[in-house]
């Protein structure tokens, strides 16, 4: 049976349950915060990746290139 809350009670359930709002509402935007920490670590590291990739594959470029003028 549920009972009904009166003076000191009822407000001490209203500030738990106030309570226990804020603190969803923070852990809901800590975890937004995590992923977009999350991607946008992943996109600097694929974009690092890339970029090394691109500046290998100018390097052997300009290395068979001169191997031709020389050649």
């Amino acid at each position: 049976m549920a009972t009904k809350h009166t003076g000191i009670a009822k407000f001490l359930d209203d500030v738990i349950d106030s309570t226990k709002d804020l603190a969803d509402g923070v852990v809901d935007r800590l975890s937004d915060a995590e992923h977009d920490l999350r991607k946008g670590l992943t996109r600097i590291v694929e974009n690092r990746e890339t970029s090394k990739h691109k500046e290998g594959e100018r390097q052997s470029s300009a290395r068979t290139a001169a191997r031709d003028v020389v050649g």
